[in-house]
């Protein structure tokens, strides 16, 4: 829920635990952290899961991925920081 509310505070404490399960789905609709933070336009929250690894590939029930439900904004920052994590 606090993803959906772009909690971004909570989410970043939460990441801070080692045993954080970053790709973790939601039971009713298999969205990820990363598709549902996308799904709604949480820039910081899309950011922090991408810098702390989230895959980008994953898809959820619909089988649509964090990209295909993402705005072009979104999807810019998703693109940025994966380069940046990758490089």
């Amino acid at each position: 829920m606090f993803l959906q509310e772009g909690q971004y505070e909570r989410l970043q404490s939460l990441l801070g635990d080692p045993n954080a399960l970053l790709d973790v789905r939601c039971p009713l609709t298999g969205d990820t952290p990363l598709i549902a933070a996308a799904r709604h336009g949480h820039e910081r929250v899309v950011e922090l899961l991408v810098q702390m690894g989230a895959d980008l590939t994953l898809t959820n029930d619909a089988e649509e991925s964090a990209l295909e439900v993402a705005s072009k904004k979104i999807k810019k920052i998703m693109l940025s920081e994966f380069c940046l994590a990758t490089s």
